[in-house]
């Protein structure tokens, strides 16, 4: 009975193939079925969104500070996983976007979400599940304040994403 529970690290290796396999398969399968072409998913220290955890390596075990994850859904039905953060261990997962010297984190979601024109960028609220509903007012409110004029209306829930894809 002993030798039935794994070791720490064969748990991790375990945690991240699988990770790996959701945001390269699952993930791209989900977004393009829902017609989400961008999902940020913002989380601070003491406040996580609930689904963070799901989505984290398993050397990351908290949101220090602030991280800001975006899913970008490309032309060729791929994600970009981007992690707006300056933590290494984030890769291979996703790519560390944030030019510190040149922008805040903010900024650099701001760009992001420029550069890539999303129709619909979703979040997580939701009416009905507490786990897609993560995102903090505050958060919300930030996030209206960085986004161009006329991209408000493309914010939307992510619940069905998450739903489908993410609990575990």
């Amino acid at each position: 009975m002993r030798n039935s529970i794994l070791p720490l690290q064969v748990r991790d290796q375990m945690q991240d193939q699988w990770l790996q396999i959701r945001l390269a398969t699952i993930l791209p399968a989900i977004m393009v079925k829902h017609q989400m072409d961008m999902w940020v998913i913002i989380g601070r220290e003491y406040q996580e969104d609930p689904i963070m955890e799901t989505l984290f390596p398993a050397a990351i075990d908290s949101s220090r500070r602030l991280t800001i994850i975006v899913f970008a859904l490309k032309e060729d039905q791929t994600v970009d996983r981007l992690v707006i953060h300056t933590n290494p261990d984030f890769e291979p997962f996703y790519r560390r976007v944030w030019e510190s010297a040149k922008e805040d984190q903010w900024g650099c979601l701001a760009r992001i979400i420029s550069e890539n024109e999303p129709k619909h960028i979703g979040v997580n609220i939701s009416d009905h599940y507490s786990f897609c509903d993560g995102l903090t007012h505050s958060y919300v409110t930030k996030l209206l304040e960085v986004l161009e004029a006329g991209q408000a209306p493309a914010v939307i829930s992510a619940e069905r994403v998450a739903l489908e894809g993410f609990i575990i």
